[in-house]
């Protein structure tokens, strides 16, 4: 066989042979194009309910101001209110994050919302159980996140929360916050009824015939609250003189090397706030002396008084005198009053620390 023919029947059985046995196409792993999108033509659309409308819009430019912690102190409580009783008494308000609860007396609420936490402090301030009037109250930076969050609402920056009706939409946010308390409000009276803690016969009279009372004492802390006023005016218009005369009374500090009186000890404590939070004590001679039980629970119960407009609160000064005995420095107490005396938490530290350094020295040089 010659070589033609041979060829010629190799270029046969080449012809024979299926073609996937000579070339297999190979697929890319993807291929956009392959993908059929549908046409907008066959969408059909849903009208959205005018209520989710202006969520949806109202939530576009919804502020920052929702997303920050908003704690309340919750004071005047009894040990008849228990933790799970008064737990659902704030969750009438709104989602309740946490509730810590250090004393019988008092205890610290974190609301998820602030809206729940603005409805506390309107419905449940000043809500009266048994003898108990329940006070609730936060400090300046929380007091003013609520206020800037309840403008937000009535100017409808920020969307309320929980379920809206459109019918609700068409009212004016002032009278659907007034609604949801009233509603809040009966719920809460209704967990009293039940669990009977609703303020007595007996001192319902109390406080009606002891109206008079009450006025006299508010006007007498009036009086006192102007006199304070003065000896602070009085104080800050010494205190240029004061200040020019630091260096001499630094001098004579130097110069006196054991104080014969009090006066001369007095002279020994810094009269500024901030030298004075900054003063170490020395514990060593508190707890020889026991100055924390002796000399200063008195003083602490009396100043707390004075501060609650004439309440005296046991469980309170408990956690003041708790928070001495554990060496706490003023830094951490100024921060744990903040709630209860808000303004004030710095003022009441500043001379607690004072007392506490005028007792320790007076122990250090043995002065009765």
């Amino acid at each position: 066989m010659n070589n033609n023919n041979m060829n010629n029947q190799f270029q046969q059985q080449m012809y024979q042979m299926p073609l996937p046995t000579l070339y297999t196409p190979v697929m890319p792993m993807y291929q956009p194009q392959m993908i059929q999108q549908p046409l907008l033509s066959n969408l059909v659309t849903v009208p959205m309910p005018q209520s989710q409308v202006i969520m949806t819009q109202v939530q576009q430019n919804k502020p920052q101001v929702q997303q920050q912690k908003v704690s309340l102190y919750i004071g005047r409580l009894s040990e008849e209110f228990k933790d799970m009783f008064f737990q659902n008494i704030l969750k009438k308000c709104g989602p309740l994050k946490s509730w810590k609860r250090p004393k019988d007396s008092f205890g610290f609420a974190e609301f998820s919302s602030p809206e729940g936490a603005l409805r506390a402090t309107k419905i449940i301030n000043g809500l009266r159980m048994k003898e108990k009037k329940i006070k609730v109250t936060a400090d300046e930076k929380c007091k003013n996140l609520l206020e800037e969050y309840e403008v937000g609402l009535i100017q409808k920056r920020i969307p309320l929360e929980g379920p809206t009706t459109d019918a609700e939409l068409a009212m004016p946010v002032e009278e659907i916050l007034r609604k949801r308390d009233e509603f809040a409000l009966k719920q809460i009276q209704d967990l009293i009824e039940k669990a009977g803690l609703q303020p007595t016969a007996t001192s319902k009279s109390a406080s009606r015939s002891n109206s008079a009372q009450k006025r006299e004492g508010a006007s007498r802390r009036h009086g006192r609250s102007r006199s304070r006023s003065r000896r602070r005016r009085r104080r800050r218009s010494r205190s240029k003189d004061r200040s020019r005369g630091d260096r001499k009374r630094r001098k004579k500090e130097e110069t006196i090397t054991r104080p014969k009186s009090q006066k001369e000890l007095v002279a020994l404590i810094p009269r500024d706030p901030k030298e004075t939070l900054e003063y170490e004590v020395d514990w060593s001679l508190v707890q020889q002396s026991d100055l924390v039980e002796q000399k200063m629970r008195s003083w602490i119960d009396a100043r707390l008084t004075e501060y609650l407009g004439g309440q005296e609160d046991v469980e309170l000064t408990n956690f003041v005198v708790g928070l001495l005995a554990k060496h706490s420095p003023p830094k951490k107490i100024k921060n744990e009053m903040q709630m209860v005396l808000v303004e004030d938490a710095e003022d009441f530290v500043v001379k607690m620390w004072r007392r506490l350094i005028f007792e320790t020295l007076k122990v250090k040089y043995e002065l009765a």
